[in-house]
């Protein structure tokens, strides 16, 4: 611009020549004061015109925000030193013009760096950098004006000559700033934090015409200024002392840097290697041999463009497009991918009638050549939608249906893959929900045989449960060299070259990383700092060039800061999630729905949000989620409050439907809008209805955010009866996938108890107490045990309370069994079970992680086996499998199979063992129930006693033993080492052996868990009588001991194992006879199970003398 033709157009020529003498150029027209117009000449008059002209030059000052808004603020402090001797100096006049002409100075240079003026305190000014409007490197723009200011007002003088000066401490923290105070003319903008004090505190220490910054503001300038450290200082009003740097001058050839962080990125970079690879696997998969690329790399590094590089090259031939997309809000909520997948394929709209989202449904389902009518239902149950009687109704226990849901999503998946190539991405697995990875596991054991690729994105922090192979491949992104990222920028900036030292900024500060490149160079293309001349873009102040952001927040910010107008529907967006619905906002914004559509339109144009579907069907979604938490971050927390009670508000009243599908939508918002007694309750419907689905894992963590929320409600009788219904269906969850005995499940019951002492119901104390024998019988604390069981048969005898006395049976069953009490433990059995009601104790099962029914079946089993009754045993261990595939109930499912696996272990009936551990443990490992997979894992190894070496085996007993006590566990501990120890007698290890058992008898004494105890002695006195010098005194004490052991427990078949053993010994010694008459005396107690592996070895003894039955 020639500023002589400005002047002109002004009609103010005569000052042309003035303004040329001075040098008053287009660069610094923006920045005079009334103070320089008056040096150049300028009528009172004119100079009013002229600063008019000149603040038009500036453009419009950023509007203020209406609310206040918690933000980083650089905040500075300028003094006037000297101001009071120069004020007894000067006459009142004089002195109000030294004033006028400072603050002109110290106003203009803030105004340059596009900082905001707070307040003039006399001698005094407070300002903002950072407010209203944000600049990614406020703490460099502050250090720069307080530089410029020293220097301009070191230019001024009094009317008598003397010189000023200025003193400027700076500082940069978290405000909250925009508060009105005052009244009329008084009226400003307040901030609150302790960073405008700190800033004052530091221009007192300041040396006349210098600035002095805190570490807050030093850490972010780096080596942009050279700087001299002053020490550390106290400062009244902080508690600890304060280091604090003088700022010297710019350092003019210094390296910049800083850390950002985001996700996504736009435009494409030149990654050749990894392009190369995805359109190898995409080659592969169409030709019909499936391949998974998992692709790694930090927020923001590319991971996004990659796949949309390959989404454009795959474009090219026909085939199935299919898009996941996990959230960091939906952690919790199973199948949440992929049940948004089939509302977008299916184009189903959130308010439309169930009827046609069903037809849509089924429309789907058709043209992917699958039956609606299988597949619908399940469908439909999963994206809760109602069905109103349109299909038969499922006869499917949750857990059931869930598998169902599971294996019909894989069905689906895989379907689309059939008939045409197909390509489906899944971004950002390491938000994925557990049941999602269940299903893309089933899903890639069919990939081989699929004309499929997936492609899964994820941030490092992704621990997949796949490894490479054939079929899955791992990308790991790396940050850009300086060149693609500089062609990167080219491309964002429209093919045109940035000024140098901008480019160079770019590169140093975003370290290679894609989106940083990206949302540095926009914010600067939208920043009007830039002109373009050509093929090129130049700065608009060569004098003062403004640096690019500092930190990726400080971009996002100030993206949303030019969009001041609309910013407050960014904000309630922001607070329902990085998606939200029109519809939904449009209830909770309240505005006309013409405002609202302008208002979006604005923020889809300016890249902040993208629309998917047309208004009021319309979906929005955050482009990057540090977007989404930019705008909702800028909120302060009143005003967040506010927000999210609104959003439940309407949720609870215009979408119930949504509320009880989703609890957990309303939970977060309760929780946030300052409810947390109605955020708790609603995250304790979450969980149960997680763990109805058997989505334990789920469960769990709805249920541990109860209990976090719990912890802000005031204390009293509420809140604990609020609480313990959260900590017994956490205690339930817990049960089905810690275990019984895990530390979270004992504190879980155990508080639990405490607040059912206080504020229960009878029947929330028993369930308490039944919590707490389990927890203590499995871990083998079997006199702790009994005394709680016995106490809860006595208290629901008390109560006249017949599910808890059945409980209470089983419960004291159980500890007899462990006490070695087997014809006790029966009778308790058999009376809980006669007492076993499956319409009114099978829905129990959820509540408890076990059905008592298979509990006490499965114990029961076991007991059989020990009394001699080994068909009664299968019997009852088949009623127990049965009883839990009845109600569906996985978890009891699966541990039936294990004590399925117990049963054949004791019987040695390996194949048997294999079969049912086998199944036992792919069902666990679904369920993440660590008990149960570890105990399979434990038994399979045994059963292959025989089959493989013993060395090799060993490793693999002990390990699957030390995870299976890992888990807190310490019941069948005793029995378990037996069977190590007779594997260590088979590798003739037998030092090894009789050091296990010691460990073992140690075990004994400290658990009193005794059903085992006989087995113990037989294999001791084995492995003396193995021992080279042959220790057959102490061996055959031992056997004799198992035998009277056994004896006394009842325990017939362990009492059959030592009397063989023994009778084998005696025939070695000479004492055929005697042993033979041993064995027949046991074996003639026997009424069935004959064809069994240890009494075939008792006829073997006896023969020819004895028949089979």
């Amino acid at each position: 611009m020639d500023v002589g033709e400005w002047l002109r157009g002004l009609g103010l020529e005569q000052y042309e020549t003035a303004f040329r003498e001075a040098e008053v150029g287009a660069d610094v027209l923006p920045d005079l004061t009334d103070a320089d117009l008056v040096e150049l000449g300028v009528s009172l008059g004119n100079r009013k015109r002229l600063l008019k002209a000149v603040a038009a030059l500036r453009g419009p000052a950023p509007q203020v925000p209406d609310e206040a808004e918690r933000r980083q603020l650089t905040v500075m402090f300028c003094d006037l030193v000297g101001s009071t001797e120069i004020s007894a100096r000067l006459d009142p006049e004089d002195m109000r013009d030294v004033i006028r002409a400072y603050q002109d100075a110290c106003s203009g240079v803030i105004a340059r760096y596009d900082g905001f003026v707070a307040r003039f305190m006399g001698d005094g000014i407070l300002a903002y950098f950072g407010f209203p409007r944000a600049h990614e490197d406020e703490a460099e723009r502050a250090i720069r004006s307080g530089l410029d200011i020293a220097e301009a007002v070191a230019k001024l003088e009094t009317a008598a000559r003397r010189k000023l000066a200025v003193r400027v401490g700076i500082a940069t923290g978290i405000v909250v700033v925009g508060d009105l105070i005052g009244q009329g003319p008084a009226q400003e903008r307040d901030v609150v934090g302790e960073t405008p004090n700190l800033a004052a505190r530091l221009q007192g220490l300041a040396a006349p015409g210098t600035v002095v910054i805190a570490e807050s503001t030093m850490r972010l300038v780096g080596r942009t200024f050279d700087l001299q450290p002053l020490g550390v200082h106290t400062l009244k009003g902080f508690e600890t002392p304060v280091p604090i740097w003088s700022v010297l001058r710019d350092a003019r050839t210094s390296t910049r840097f800083e850390a950002f962080r985001s996700q996504g990125l736009s435009p494409m970079v030149n990654r050749e290697s990894e392009t190369a690879l995805l359109r190898d696997r995409w080659r592969r998969a169409r030709n019909g041999e499936g391949q998974v690329v998992l692709v790694f790399g930090e927020a923001g590094i590319g991971k996004s463009r990659i796949v949309a590089a390959l989404t454009e090259h795959a474009a090219a031939s026909p085939h199935v497009a299919i898009s996941y997309q996990c959230s960091p809000h939906h952690v919790n909520e199973a199948l949440y991918p992929i049940l948004s997948e089939i509302r977008r394929t299916a184009g189903l709209v959130g308010d439309e009638a169930a009827s046609t989202k069903l037809d849509k449904l089924e429309a789907m389902i058709t043209r992917f050549g699958l039956s609606a009518g299988e597949f619908a239902p399940l469908l439909a149950g999963a994206l809760s939608i109602p069905t109103a009687g349109r299909y038969p109704a499922l006869d499917l226990t949750a857990a059931e249906q869930k598998e169902r849901t599971i294996v019909a999503l894989v069905l689906l998946i895989a379907a689309r893959a059939r008939r045409t190539p197909a390509l489906a991405l899944l971004e950002d697995a390491h938000w994925i929900d557990p049941t999602s990875l269940v299903v893309l596991g089933r899903f890639f054991e069919q990939m081989p045989a699929l004309s499929a690729l997936m492609v899964i994105t994820a941030r490092p922090e992704f621990n997949p449960p796949w490894e490479a192979g054939p079929n899955l491949s791992i990308v790991q992104l790396a940050p850009l060299p300086r060149e693609e990222a500089t062609d990167m920028v080219r491309g964002v900036a429209g093919g045109k070259a940035l000024p140098a030292a901008i480019l160079d900024e770019i590169i140093v500060k975003t370290d290679g990383v894609p989106l940083f490149v990206e949302e540095l160079t926009k914010t600067v293309m939208e920043s009007g700092l830039l002109r373009e001349e050509g093929d090129s873009y130049q700065l608009v102040s060569a004098r003062t060039p403004i640096a690019i952001p500092s930190t990726l927040q400080d971009s996002l910010l100030a993206r949303l800061d030019r969009l001041n107008s609309v910013k407050d529907i960014a904000q309630i967006g922001a607070a329902i999630g990085r998606e939200f619905s029109h519809s939904l906002l449009e209830e909770v914004a309240a505005i006309p729905d013409r405002a609202l559509v302008d208002a979006l339109d604005k923020l889809i144009a300016a890249n902040i949000i993208h629309r998917r579907g047309d208004p009021p069907e319309a979906v929005y979604t955050f482009k990057h989620a540090l977007l989404r938490d930019a705008a909702y971050q800028l909120m302060i927390r009143g005003r967040r409050r506010d927000v999210h009670r609104g959003i439940v508000d309407v949720l609870e009243a215009r979408f119930p439907q949504i509320v009880e599908a989703q609890p957990e939508i309303a939970a977060m918002h309760h929780e946030h809008g300052g409810n947390p007694a109605r955020a708790a309750d609603y995250y304790r419907l979450a969980g149960g209805r997680a763990a109805a689905r058997s989505a334990n894992v789920e469960a769990l963590a709805y249920l541990n955010d109860g209990l976090r929320v719990i912890e802000s409600l005031p204390s009293g009788a509420e809140r604990d009866r609020l609480e313990l219904q959260v900590q017994l269906q956490r205690a339930g969850a817990l049960r089905s996938t810690k275990g019984y005995s895990a530390p979270e499940t004992g504190d879980a019951i155990r508080r639990a108890h405490a607040l059912s002492q206080g504020v229960g119901e009878p029947s929330q104390l028993l369930l308490t107490l039944a919590g707490l024998y389990a927890y203590h019988l499995v871990r083998s604390e079997t006199i702790r045990a009994r005394e709680i069981a016995e106490e809860l048969l006595a208290f629901a005898r008390q109560q006249g309370d017949t599910n808890y006395i059945m409980i209470g049976l089983r419960s004291t069953g159980c500890v007899q069994f462990q006490l070695g009490h087997q014809l006790a433990a029966l009778d308790h059995f058999e009376q809980s079970l006669a007492l076993y009601d499956p319409v009114t104790h099978g829905p129990l099962a959820p509540s408890f992680g076990l059905d008592h029914k298979e509990v006490a079946a499965s114990f029961r089993s076991t007991t059989l086996w020990l009394l001699g009754r080994p068909v009664q045993a299968e019997a009852s261990q088949q009623e127990a499998l049965s009883q839990a595939e009845d109600l569906k109930h996985l978890p009891s499912i699966c541990q039936a199979l294990i004590y399925s696996a117990l049963l054949r272990v004791l019987s040695r009936d390996h194949p048997g063992v294999i079969e049912s551990a086998t199944q036992g443990r792919h069902l666990a490992r679904r369920l993440s129930f660590d008990l149960m997979e570890h105990g399979a894992s434990f038994f399979l190894a045994a059963a292959r006693r025989g089959q493989a070496a013993p060395e090799e085996l060993l490793p693999e007993m002990l390990n699957a033993a030390k995870l299976w006590w890992g888990t807190g566990a310490r019941q069948y501990q005793g029995y378990v080492l037996t069977v190590i120890a007779e594997t260590y007698l088979d590798a003739r290890q037998l030092d090894e052996g009789l050091a296990i058992v010691a460990r073992a008898k140690e075990l004994l004494v400290a658990t009193d868990e005794r059903w085992a105890e006989p087995e113990l002695y037989r294999v001791e006195g084995m492995l003396l009588l193995a021992l080279p010098e042959r220790r057959i005194a102490d061996g055959e004490a031992c056997l004799r001991r198992a035998i009277a052991v056994a004896r006394d427990h009842g325990a017939l078949s362990w009492e059959l194992r030592a009397a063989i053993d023994l009778a084998r010994l005696l025939a070695e010694l000479g004492r055929a006879g005697e042993g033979k008459a041993l064995v027949d005396g046991v074996y003639r107690r026997f009424e069935e199970g004959f064809d069994s592996v240890d009494l075939a070895a008792a006829r073997a003894i006896l023969a020819p003398h004895v028949s089979p039955a």
